[in-house]
């Protein structure tokens, strides 16, 4: 339906000079970003991007790839952001420090969101003068509850995997101040917000638009120029319309025109992230807009921002996508080249069969194995000598472990059994003896007085071992435990199963917090990354799966090996990561773009076990046979 010209003109001027203010706010929101800058190109991503091995997983150099795979990235950032927070938030809940003009259920609703990475839209009640008609009073929240609901739903809905919105219409449940925006900001700044309300009087109305994207404080703030409704409404009483419809007219102005802020906003948003999105004000009015008021020239302004902004994105995201293109070639052609100097340095041949277990001490001065004769045995790196040979297992010894400070070397094995030495009183080993199967893995926590164990009667235990107490039994897994590691700072531990899963754990409760499930089979092994929340897990079907354990997003799976992976460990610097597997073969991976840069030659014997010293200058390889121990350099 066509509106007067005199209306259409009035509309058409304040819409326009919105959209050129609006056009600089953005850019200015833009350059207040602390995101990722490249040639003076900022982008809506984590400047750590580098740093975060999903971005470079699951793109083939294809732009429309590239794209998706950023909102992905996006979602799993949020999801970190969320995790740092997650007291902070929860804490605001349970002591009622949500403002009472906010919804709790809401705001727990939109935290319990933290994995899907999505816009946030928000509209407050209206403030309208009780000098207002009745007429529009009365009918204008209800309409513009009902329509924007419509709205978002059919063109932006929350489960779309390319331009998701999650829209609440009852969040507020009254008018808000520029106090209840920024404290709103506090809760959820880590998620990208808009948030519209209008302002009525008896004659003029107010559009206010708040909008804040994650990677800084800064808060976008606008009013559109002022409408003076009651003139349009004496227009169109001019133009052979009664009151009532005049009315219904103006309501259906207002609510189009926050429609039309809502869309552009979320339009250029998504264009931001994907150069390939396909702008929904780039379709049909009536396919879009709830209201048949909004005219082509109401829209067109805001169309061809948008249309500016794709252009400028397609060319942005070219450089992008060849600058990590270029970063993945030159990575892997840099560590190609430092594997090639690699080096077997010594063979020790003194196990009578196979070696289940490897552990360097912090300077490398001491190597301490564990094999299938029962012995577990010290051995200077060095010179390849043995040092001492441990005695008080009987059977298989699994597990061998150093303390990050040196002062305790455990081990584990067939016989139920852990012992804990003591250079100091190497001769009087601490047992501990409440596991009632195989002890099949052990790991000290970083703060080196726990020691976690894990065992085939299925459960995990962690030991306190200035007491000599057990701190906490962990139960959750259903067959035996194969596996254990701490995370870098020690809060959480990974453990991995016969029962296919991989569980996460919090020391400071008795629940698993996560559980990982991407195996086709048991799962033999995990480890973390040394400096982040990258873990790297190996199962009996020969594929390597690579996680965020804070998370539990299933970053990739690497595949290469033909036969069950028995161990895993990263290098020092957590850029490679180096598996050994039953099918003879050691491999080497680069572990920021999952891609294969060499296998060691090592023999012809399944390998048991694979460990990187502390500073990453060596990597030991355990296997089944009599030239069973090889200390290679890496430097």
């Amino acid at each position: 339906m066509n509106l007067p010209t005199e209306l259409t003109q009035v509309l058409t001027e304040i819409l326009s000079n919105a959209a050129n203010v609006l056009e600089k706010s953005l850019e200015e929101l833009i350059s207040a970003q602390k995101s990722l800058n490249i040639n003076q190109d900022i982008f809506l991503l984590p400047q750590d991007i580098n740093n975060h091995i999903s971005y470079f997983l699951g793109n083939e150099s294809n732009s429309n790839n590239f794209s998706q795979s950023i909102i992905k990235l996006l979602g799993e950032w949020q999801s970190i952001s969320y995790f740092k927070k997650i007291e902070h938030l929860q804490a605001h809940l349970e002591h009622g420090d949500i403002p009472p003009k906010f919804s709790r259920n809401i705001s727990e609703r939109i935290i319990n969101n933290y994995k899907k990475h999505r816009l946030l839209i928000l509209t407050a009640p209206s403030k309208i003068s009780n000098s207002c008609s009745a007429e529009l009073r009365e009918n204008l929240e209800i309409e513009l509850v009902e329509d924007l609901k419509v709205f978002f739903t059919e063109n932006y809905p929350f489960d779309s995997d390319i331009y998701p919105v999650e829209f609440y219409s009852d969040y507020f449940y009254a008018p808000i101040t520029n106090e209840d925006i920024y404290q709103l900001q506090s809760f959820f700044n880590h998620i990208p917000t808009l948030i519209l309300f209008s302002s009525i009087s008896d004659y003029k109305a107010y559009f206010h638009l708040y909008f804040w994207l994650p990677y800084s404080q800064y808060v976008l703030k606008y009013t559109l120029p002022t409408w003076h409704w009651e003139e349009s409404c004496e227009i169109l009483i001019s133009n052979n319309n009664t009151e009532k419809k005049a009315t219904r007219i103006i309501r259906q102005i207002i609510i189009s025109s926050l429609e039309l802020l809502s869309a552009f906003i979320s339009d250029w948003y998504y264009l931001q992230l994907n150069a390939d999105y396909s702008p929904k004000m780039f379709q049909q009015h009536s396919s879009v807009f709830t209201s048949s008021y909004l005219d082509n020239s109401f829209t067109k302004p805001y169309i061809n921002i948008l249309e500016q902004t794709q252009r400028q994105r397609i060319i942005a995201n070219k450089i992008l996508l060849s600058s990590f293109t270029n970063w993945k070639i030159n990575t892997n052609k840099k560590f190609k080249q430092k594997i090639k100097e690699w080096y077997l340095r010594e063979m020790l041949n003194s196990h009578s069969g196979a070696v289940f277990s490897l552990a360097f001490n912090s300077d490398r001065s001491i190597l301490m194995s564990g094999g299938s004769d029962g012995s577990v045995r010290l051995w200077h790196p060095s010179t390849g000598k043995l040092s001492l040979n441990l005695k008080g297992h009987i059977g298989d010894v699994f597990s061998v472990a150093v303390s990050n400070n040196d002062r305790y070397f455990a081990s584990s094995g067939s016989d139920c059994k852990i012992l804990v030495w003591r250079l100091d009183k190497i001769q009087e080993p601490i047992s501990l003896t409440e596991h009632t199967a195989y002890v099949s893995s052990l790991a000290f926590c970083p703060d080196n007085r726990l020691l976690a164990s894990g065992s085939y009667d299925k459960t995990i235990r962690i030991w306190d071992l200035w007491s000599g107490k057990i701190f906490r039994i962990f139960d959750e897994h259903t067959s035996y435990v194969t596996s254990l590691a701490f995370n870098y700072n020690g809060d959480l531990l990974a453990s991995s199963s016969y029962d296919q899963t991989i569980r996460i754990w919090n020391l400071l409760s008795t629940k698993s917090k996560l559980t990982l499930i991407g195996h086709e089979g048991y799962v033999n092994c995990v480890a973390f990354s040394p400096n982040e929340n990258i873990l790297a897990s190996g199962g009996h079907d020969g594929k390597i799966c690579l996680w965020r354990a804070d998370t539990g997003t299933l970053l990739t799976k690497l595949k290469g090996h033909n036969g069950g992976i028995n161990s895993l460990t990263f290098s020092s610097d957590g850029e490679i990561l180096v598996s050994g597997s039953s099918d003879r073969t050691v491999r080497v991976w680069n572990a920021r773009t999952g891609q294969e840069l060499s296998i060691l030659t090592v023999g012809v014997h399944p390998i048991l076990c694979v460990h990187f010293s502390k500073d990453g200058k060596q990597l030991v390889i355990g296997s089944s046979w009599t030239d069973n121990i090889k200390i290679w350099n890496c430097i």
